[in-house]
């Protein structure tokens, strides 16, 4: 402790390297359903870890990746326009493998999975008689990439592999209530190539391109393209590898052909950087770190400080506000509830900002609060017959709103902006 934090007789000292080494997320099994994953991020893009038996899976998401409505106010509650309101979908899965149960409870040695706060980067061992598992990751903000080194042995040599795939999905977002039995929605415009030895995957989305790619090296493979929704790296079989996976996902215009140009110069950009990618990610948390420092006698209060810091820190300084239910991290394709932007909700995630002087944390939401102004002025003398600006509690990524008797009701939205 007192390498930790000493106090030099006129404040507090901290290292944040060593303080915060005992708020570490650590797992001794494997978590084997999505939401009890471990959460990575990195301004607007994020990343939950977890495990099948038989493989490590990571779900990618942007805050920014949406299917847009056509632009205008809506009704939240209506049944005619469920499954057709703007929503946050996901990006890829990835799922890294050897073919064998090689993180089964029942064949486990040994298992530890620790998320490194101070630098939030996560580190994986997994050894069973036959297969020996380790790896690194963390979400580049200065890359916009997701950066993962893997290491795995085995007695023999074996057959490994990295597909990334995409599967669109209703978002449920009134689960509890009401849902539409369409099971083909967000499946279409979906295709799955190689180009320039990366795996691609581009969807088109309404209003929207979403394009994924993957980058590979330190080993050999092959690229194979399962079908229109998935592709895979096919290492060859071999008894030790040893090799840096970059990925990554971008959002740009509809037919925009330079977003795929530019995902592609960004994995091999942070492939061939990969060491500064990983000293750029380590200052950008120490700063981060180093603008606040709690010390609380309970140790349970100060835990739930510093993952509370984190969790905004990985999440909310992207193009468009982390949602409270959750938009960078989400497992379950592109299932949202809840997926509208609710204030009342979303108020309590950044009431404690300023106070922890994290400031930064805070601007996502006011702009994106102050881009929808002038719709809010509309609002207010369409509505109303008032001059000045009405913000409904609902609105979605857009920053069109929620209009219906109660949300016109409620008026306490605008003056807790304010």
């Amino acid at each position: 402790m007192f390498q930790a934090v000493h106090f030099d007789g006129n404040r507090m000292l901290a290292e944040p390297s060593e303080y915060l080494s005992k708020h570490n997320l650590v797992y001794k099994t494997p978590a084997f359903e999505g939401y009890e994953g471990i959460p990575l991020g990195s301004g607007g893009m994020g990343l939950m870890h977890w495990h099948s038996p038989r493989e490590a899976v990571f779900a990618l998401n942007r805050c920014d990746a949406i299917d847009r409505r056509p632009d205008g106010n809506f009704r939240a509650w209506s049944w005619e326009e469920e499954e057709k309101n703007t929503a946050p979908v996901s990006c890829a899965q990835l799922h890294i493998t050897d073919g064998m149960p090689s993180f089964d409870p029942m064949y486990l040695e040994n298992f530890q999975e620790v998320l490194t706060l101070y630098d939030a980067t996560l580190e994986v061992s997994s050894r069973t008689p036959f297969s020996e598992w380790n790896y690194r990751t963390f979400v580049s903000e200065e890359y916009s990439c997701v950066v993962m080194r893997l290491e795995a042995d085995s007695p023999q040599p074996v057959e490994r592999s990295i597909s990334m795939e995409r599967w669109g999905s209703r978002n449920f977002f009134h689960y509890y209530e009401q849902f539409v039995e369409e099971p083909s929605l967000k499946l279409e415009g979906i295709c799955t190539y190689e180009k320039d030895g990366c795996l691609f995957i581009r969807q088109e989305l309404r209003g929207m391109q979403l394009v994924m790619c993957a980058a590979l090296q330190g080993a050999s493979y092959t690229i194979k393209v399962r079908h229109n929704r998935e592709g895979v790296f096919c290492l060859n079989p071999v008894s030790h590898v040893c090799a840096e996976l970059v990925f990554t996902a971008l959002t740009g215009e509809p037919g925009d052909q330079g977003v795929e140009d530019r995902a592609g110069q960004l994995v091999k950009r942070c492939l061939s950087e990969y060491q500064e990618a990983e000293k750029k990610n380590r200052e950008t948390w120490d700063a981060f770190w180093r603008k606040s420092f709690v010390h609380l006698e309970n140790d349970y209060l100060e835990n739930l400080y510093y993952m509370y810091l984190y969790q905004m820190g990985a999440s909310s300084t992207g193009a468009l506000p982390a949602l409270f239910s959750g938009s960078v991290w989400t497992w379950n394709r592109d299932v949202r509830n809840w997926g509208h932007v609710y204030h009342w909700n979303q108020q309590q995630q950044y009431w404690g900002m300023a106070a922890a002087n994290h400031c930064e944390l805070i601007r996502g939401y006011l702009d994106f609060r102050f881009a929808m102004l002038e719709q809010a002025k509309r609002d207010a003398e369409e509505i109303f017959g008032a001059k000045g600006a009405f913000f409904s509690d609902i609105c979605s990524l857009t920053g069109y709103q929620a209009i219906e008797p109660d949300t016109i009701s409620n008026f306490s939205v605008g003056a807790q902006l304010s």
